[in-house]
């Protein structure tokens, strides 16, 4: 349940120093497909989730070495949906996520253009770790809502 994993989120980053973390939720996903895009359901399952977030940013935000530390916050979907709640289709729709990004790396107060899909959060997380984007990888995404300015077009020495 996203309550477990909430609270095994929280623990982790309490009692140990992890380089990165992936926390996944479902739930308000599985609402969304049995009920649609805007029933009360699906609507209060997204309040849960932000909360949850809240919890897993406070205890981000209360490690003693969190000064020191260069955390990016990603949150998005996995798919768009259409209003009654299908995906997996090529609309706009079923294509276009909810994507945000905190942290030292992002681009405070920005509005991402185009559209963001599933497949940026893959670039923003190498972005954010190795520093560079090498166009030899073929990646499908871009990094979406990062302060480019922090980045370099190739390695260098302290991100390898």
């Amino acid at each position: 349940s996203d309550r477990l994993v909430t609270d095994e989120a929280v623990r982790i980053l309490t009692d140990s120093d992890p380089d990165a973390m992936i926390v996944t939720f479902g739930y308000t996903d599985s609402l969304g497909h049995q009920f649609g895009s805007f029933d009360e359901a699906t609507l209060k399952g997204i309040e849960t989730a932000d909360s949850q977030i809240g919890e897993i940013v406070a205890a981000i935000q209360s490690r003693s070495s969190f000064d020191d530390e260069d955390w990016l916050i990603q949150i998005g979907t996995d798919h768009g949906r259409t209003n009654w709640g299908g995906h997996g289709g090529t609309s706009e729709d079923e294509r276009r996520i909810f994507f945000l990004s905190s942290g030292t790396g992002s681009a405070s107060g920005t509005t991402i253009t185009g559209t963001a899909t599933n497949v940026d959060h893959a670039a923003n997380l190498l972005m954010h770790v190795l520093g560079y984007i090498d166009p030899g990888w073929g990646l499908e995404g871009s990094p979406k809502g990062l302060a480019t300015s922090s980045y370099s077009a190739s390695p260098t020495p302290e991100r390898i």
